[in-house]
């Protein structure tokens, strides 16, 4: 069995050894320790596309989540909003420095009249929890954790096909 890695400072790192320790952590199972270490470079805005595969949470694992939200609003007959999208208001239009930008802002949405509804899926930034929001009408009508995510898609096939929570 591998002996635990142990607490490292990943702050005090350079880049260099960031991905160096990262590879290392990943060859020896320890993917959470990998998740940090990309993480730090994501804190440093130095993550390249090739990191983003040690986070749990980034955009190909929320595309992948979010996809049965997006079918269900697909077959909504006369749907006017997008189905799917990676390019919410909260990332697309907004400053990396701005405390309302998320590093991933992906969200699914059904338009019908009376009703506007999105399913969102927000991570505030490399290596952080994801946050699932149900918003009606411009309002937070529920929000879940991952865990909560076959709640969530209840109440989004509900909302599909009665038009109410």
């Amino acid at each position: 069995m591998a002996q635990l890695p142990p607490v490292i400072d990943y702050t005090s790192l350079t880049e260099k050894k960031l991905r160096d320790l990262m590879a290392r952590y990943t060859a020896a199972g320890f993917p959470d320790y990998a998740e940090k270490c990309a993480a730090e470079l994501g804190q440093r805005g130095k993550t390249r596309k090739s990191d983003y595969g040690h986070i749990k949470w980034n955009q190909t694992h929320v595309r992948e989540v979010m996809q049965p939200f997006a079918h269900v609003a697909a077959a909504v007959p006369g749907n006017s909003r997008t189905s799917y999208t990676e390019a919410g208001g909260t990332k697309i239009g907004r400053k990396k420095t701005d405390p309302e930008w998320n590093w991933i802002d992906s969200y699914s949405g059904i338009g019908l009249p009376g009703l506007s509804a999105v399913f969102v899926c927000y991570v505030k930034a490399p290596g952080a929890d994801p946050q699932f929001q149900l918003r009606v009408n411009g309002d937070i009508s529920a929000a879940f954790t991952a865990d909560e995510l076959p709640k969530a898609l209840a109440q989004w096939e509900n909302l599909a096909q009665t038009g109410a929570i």
